[in-house]
């Protein structure tokens, strides 16, 4: 699961692309994920950052600035996803913790933008929806710098 140019940091417990462990369906226990990604301004890399309920977020690796030419000097857009997915012959998994977008579902908080001094805006702005199954997975407007995403299992 790797992605092309990533550099792993030596003893990271998650990989881009991974399953995150730790989250529980409906009417487990909530976690919170903390996950930061920032360009380090002398390398001019691309950091991610990741954190389980309150430890503090420690690096994951990070994608070296040769590899993007585009983001060289910063980013310009910004896109958060997920996926559910199984073979043809099972039923699909859930997404969040199962439940579609409301209160009770999986949400994505604190969402900022953070500049090249290291200063950070809250989101506080909808951004565009791309849903290919929205009566099984979806998410919600941002409000707040929050939103909440989901879906049931066996929906396909």
């Amino acid at each position: 699961m790797l992605q092309h140019g990533f550099q792993l940091e030596k003893g990271s417990k998650i990989i881009p692309g991974a399953i995150i462990p730790h989250v529980l369906g409906p009417g487990g226990s909530r976690e919170t994920i903390t996950l930061k990604v920032f360009k380090e301004k002398l390398s001019g890399n691309w950091w991610v950052y990741y954190g389980l309920n309150n430890d503090t977020p420690t690096a994951v690796g990070y994608y070296p600035a040769s590899l993007f030419t585009g983001l060289a000097e910063k980013a310009d857009e910004i896109a958060i996803g997920g996926e559910s997915r199984a073979r043809r012959s099972l039923p699909t998994p859930p997404m969040g913790n199962g439940f579609l977008p409301s209160e009770n579902a999986a949400s994505v908080s604190n969402l900022q933008f953070v500049d090249q001094d290291g200063q950070s805006t809250p989101i506080t702005s909808d951004l565009p929806i791309i849903a290919g199954s929205p009566k099984c997975y979806y998410v919600s407007p941002i409000v707040g710098a929050k939103f909440f995403f989901g879906g049931p299992a066996g929906c396909f």
